[in-house]
């Protein structure tokens, strides 16, 4: 079922409970109105009949006199008067009864009896008819006569009658037009949807996500639904377009070592066919394959890693970790590669504690580290500082190398970025580590970002929160449990 068609359904649906609700309402206050009129008419013709009657002649003769023997004047069609004496017994009648009396109940002429009037419902000869049963009393207090005046009921019937006609009819037809109108406007408040949805599946069929919706300037709900849409669109393009650069990139990357193996083997097999080994050409080639081979296996290592941080991937962080101690560490494995450079380290002498993976926190120091290396001629200077700023550790490393230009900073994170030929796949990097790095900051609560000046060096800081003295009295609960297994192994890609 269609929003257009649920949408009118319930609105006819509303507009008809409206209608029905007033209609009662009307349908009450007009009987109950009629009613009250009707009412305040026989008890009029009542008092009337009152006033211009003798009721009593001679009471102390003792004979009884009928007063009231004439109520015809008082009469109309459809108005009937009774009078009866305090015997119960009908004295005076108007014409128009015949041989009918107006039912009274014993119960009511008794409740007269007592000065109280009764108002109610009866028939006579089929007709229904509104009763008014009052008393009679002469002047010494006396009780005289009753009087029952009566008038059908027939015609406040019929009016009825024809406002339940009217209201039914009206209601129907209210709720028919209700609901045209609610469909046209349901019309008219999705055409901006279908055209919207139109738009959506043209993009899809063509797969190109570079078209937009054309957003109705409507101010309203849809505007910004569209508007909503369309920075989706935005996001799906760039992340399209990130993926497909992505594989391009990685293919790249792997096609180099592939066709790297694929020659020195080869070379081999033509050793072999031709039974003609040459030991230098041999070792040459198994060396090739050997770094080839692990140039791959860090690609694909850092590709892992990467696609699992993706999926939200993380490793458990429960230790303690001095980072005068990670760095130290990371300054020791990293010297071996670096022999051509200075390396100076700057720890401070406060104590930097932060919650993480020792694994990572080695490993994010290791890359920034690398890349200083890679992007930095042999003989300059690469520096490495720890310090503690408030709560917050601050890592920084940095260089006097050539540095990059201000329009590469924000990208300078994303994968297989490269800012120039400096970062030339022969330096052995994979374009892969300053993401790996940005999602081990991330994963430990902080920020990195990376700063430089054309010619004169790059600075990359990393900033993660200090381990706070509650944080750290948990851990250390922790470590002090029977059986505990210390945790924090390495993600996939990350050497040591």
């Amino acid at each position: 079922m269609s929003i257009r068609l649920r949408f009118t359904i319930w609105a006819a649906a509303i507009m008809l409970g409206i209608f029905i609700l007033l209609s009662l309402g009307i349908h009450y206050m007009m009987q109950r109105n009629l009613q009250n009129e009707m009412d305040q008419r026989v008890s009029s013709v009542y008092n009337r009949l009152l006033q211009d009657q003798e009721i009593y002649v001679d009471i102390e003769s003792g004979r009884f006199v009928d007063a009231l023997e004439n109520p015809e004047p008082f009469a109309s069609p459809g108005l009937y008067i009774q009078v009866l004496n305090t015997n119960y017994q009908v004295v005076s009648s108007t014409e128009n009864l015949a041989d009918q009396k107006i039912p009274v109940t014993e119960a009511i002429l008794e409740s007269n009896r007592d000065r109280k009037a009764h108002y109610y419902n009866d028939e006579v000869a089929d007709s229904e008819l509104r009763v008014y049963s009052a008393p009679v009393f002469v002047p010494s207090g006396e009780l005289f006569a009753f009087i029952q005046v009566a008038e059908s009921r027939e015609p406040l019937q019929q009016t009825m009658k024809q406002l339940t006609t009217i209201l039914v009819a009206g209601s129907l037809l209210g709720t028919i037009l209700a609901a045209g109108a609610a469909w046209m406007v349901a019309d008219a408040a999705l055409r901006p949807l279908r055209r919207m949805a139109a738009s959506a599946r043209a993009i899809g069929g063509a797969s190109d996500l570079s078209q937009r919706i054309a957003s109705p300037q409507t101010n309203d709900e849809v505007e910004r639904l569209s508007e909503t849409f369309n920075a989706m669109l935005d996001r799906l393009e760039v992340a399209f377009d990130s993926h497909r650069q992505f594989v391009a990139d990685a293919s790249h990357e792997l096609r180099t070592p592939l066709t790297a193996l694929r020659g020195n083997t080869d070379i081999l097999q033509t050793m072999v066919r031709e039974d003609r080994i040459d030991l230098e050409l041999l070792t040459e080639s198994l060396d090739d394959i050997g770094s080839e081979t692990d140039r791959m296996s860090r690609l694909v290592a850092d590709l892992l890693t990467l696609a699992r941080a993706d999926v939200g991937w993380s490793p458990e962080m429960r230790e303690e970790i001095d980072l005068a101690i990670a760095a130290t560490e990371a300054v020791r494995i990293h010297r071996p590669l670096a022999q051509d450079h200075d390396l100076q380290v700057n720890i401070s002498d406060a104590e930097a504690l932060v919650m993480g993976n020792a694994d990572q926190i080695r490993q994010l120091i290791l890359i920034l580290l690398d890349n200083a290396r890679i992007h930095t001629p042999p003989g300059s200077t690469v520096e490495l500082s720890v310090v503690t700023t408030g709560k917050t550790a601050v890592i920084t490393v940095a260089d006097n190398g050539p540095g990059f230009a201000p329009e590469h900073r924000e990208r300078i994170f994303d994968r297989f970025y490269r800012t120039d030929g400096a970062r030339a796949r022969s330096s052995g990097g994979t374009g892969l580590g300053l993401a790996i790095a940005r999602w081990i900051t991330e994963t430990h609560g902080g920020s990195i970002s990376a700063d430089s000046v054309p010619g004169h060096g790059a600075t990359f800081t990393v900033r993660l929160p200090l381990a706070s003295p509650d944080a750290r009295a948990r851990v250390r609960d922790t470590l002090r449990e029977p059986g505990h297994v210390p945790t924090g192994q390495p993600a996939p890609g990350i050497r040591s």
